[in-house]
């Protein structure tokens, strides 16, 4: 049990971007190849193993470039499927492999969104926990996430832990405050927004 807790799999969620990083990655891809293909007969040295080791470095590196950026194109549950983001070791010692980022949705404010980095599980469970505050108690404060981990995880200063994704700074809801303000403001018993707070 000890040892499964330590490598713990998770979903993983990406924003979509622009189909022209496939382009480059596919062009980058075939010009390798036809490279790879000419040089047997362009070699001009008989030794056999210098030349499939080239050959073959080019391809490989040219499918890692095209299989890199794929992979940031794809649309989430293929994403899920292939590469799950894994969390390793604990939150006190540990790091994160494939994360994806947390983004804002309705009911979530992000602090430091370049400082979001998770599993979808993670996500996933955030966002369940303040859409039901939303639908059953709303009109209040938005649920304010502040930092997850580095992208890579590992160390991140000031804080002891937040180094596997797996920890996650919240925000009390509060009553009383505008709505848009997301400045910081001490929580005292008279702006404890104490139904939401154990709804959440």
């Amino acid at each position: 049990m000890a040892n499964r807790d330590r490598f713990r799999h998770h979903g993983a969620l990406v924003r979509p971007v622009g189909a022209r990083p496939i382009r480059r990655a596919c062009t980058a891809f075939f010009a390798a190849l036809v490279l790879a293909l000419a040089a047997p007969a362009s070699a001009t040295t008989p030794d056999r193993l210098f030349q499939p080791a080239g050959t073959w470095a080019l391809v490989a590196r040219a499918a890692t470039l095209l299989a890199d950026t794929w992979r940031v194109d794809l649309d989430d549950p293929w994403l899920d499927f292939l590469h799950p983001a894994t969390a390793v070791g604990e939150a006190k010692d540990g790091r994160l492999l494939y994360p994806v980022a947390m983004t804002p949705s309705p009911g979530i404010y992000l602090r430091n969104p370049d400082e979001s980095w998770t599993t979808s599980e993670v996500i996933v469970a955030l966002r369940a926990a303040a859409k039901r505050v939303r639908d059953e108690l709303p009109g209040g404060f938005d649920l304010v996430l502040g930092d997850f981990s580095l992208r890579k995880g590992g160390r991140f200063r000031p804080h002891s832990t937040h180094q596997n994704g797996l920890d996650v700074d919240l925000r009390y809801y509060q009553t009383g405050i505008e709505p848009g303000d997301y400045s910081y403001h001490f929580v005292t018993e008279a702006n404890f927004d104490t139904p939401r707070v154990w709804l959440l």
